[in-house]
């Protein structure tokens, strides 16, 4: 049988164990904790590469809503300041 197939039932088999045991409160939780036990160290790579991806997306979307405040408060004090005078 093909090693992944035994890794998804063990996968599965332990998410059911965690759950059935009042371990951890759902089975979709449980299933992510049995994904990181039982994945290969491709998977692993793979997941944090997408966690770092996501990690820097948020990052550059932080920078984007400062510069966005920013340019909203310049607009504004250059709103006032032409009102003034």
């Amino acid at each position: 049988m093909n090693p992944t197939v035994h890794r998804n039932e063990a996968r599965e088999m332990m998410a059911q164990v965690c759950v059935e045991s009042g371990e951890i409160a759902t089975l979709e939780h449980a299933r992510q904790s049995a994904n990181v036990i039982f994945s290969t160290p491709e998977e692993r790579e793979a997941n944090r590469l997408e966690r770092e991806r996501a990690r820097q997306a948020k990052i550059a979307q932080d920078i984007n809503d400062k510069e966005e405040s920013l340019r909203k408060a310049e607009e504004f004090v250059n709103h006032r300041a032409n009102r003034l005078g």
